[in-house]
């Protein structure tokens, strides 16, 4: 059982925003895409900024309220860039039956949304049904790499290696630290080995 959400830009073709479904981490929406969706309710939300950059206005406009004047030029300043960073948002709730699109349709200018994100529950032939399951089959089964394993990796590949480094600089070796460091180093170096192996990870 699956349901669909289809992304349609107007104006800019470039720039979307970013949705968030339920809750998640959002992401860039691309303009004639196509997501997998469970059949039930969903809350969708549009934002103009990248989750990062609202996370910085929030904390701007915290420090704001919390702290003493710096005057009302700075004040201002301080304000208007929390307010740009924050970005605005919309949220839309849906209901969406199994073999159902949603299309969400968003205008935007240069890097701003224009208007209310507007959307629509449409539902499908027997034809793109089944043209949408094979290719979210085909997307599934499809070998990838793990960046954030390959990511990770590095990270205590490098450290482990940094930390034997420094262990054999020092004297007398301390032979319990230096073992640790080397195993720092062999777990990152496996970690990024099994992370670039290109295997199944979508299921």
């Amino acid at each position: 059982m699956s349901a669909y959400l289809h992304t349609v830009i107007d104006g800019n073709k470039n720039f979307g925003g970013y949705l968030s479904v339920d809750g998640a981490k959002s992401f860039a929406i691309n303009d004639d895409m196509t997501y997998e969706l469970t059949p039930g309710h969903h809350a969708l939300m549009v934002y103009s900024a990248p989750d990062f950059q609202r996370k910085s206005g929030k904390l701007q406009a915290t420090l704001y309220t919390h702290t003493s004047s710096n005057g009302a030029v700075l004040d201002t300043l301080e304000a208007q860039s929390a307010i740009r960073n924050m970005g605005e948002g919309w949220e839309i709730n849906i209901m969406v039956d199994d073999r159902q699109m949603v299309e969400l349709n968003i205008l935007s200018q240069g890097s701003k949304i224009v208007g209310d994100p507007m959307y629509g529950v449409s539902d499908l032939s027997e034809k793109e049904v089944k043209e949408l399951e094979e290719r979210f089959d085909a997307w599934r089964n499809t070998p990838i790499r793990s960046k954030k394993k390959m990511i990770w990796g590095a990270i205590l590949a490098f450290l482990g290696i940094y930390g034997t480094t420094g262990m054999l600089q020092q004297s007398p070796v301390e032979i319990g630290g230096l073992l640790g460091m080397l195993g720092l180093a062999v777990a990152g170096v496996l970690l990024f080995v099994f992370g670039f192996r290109k295997k199944i990870r979508r299921q």
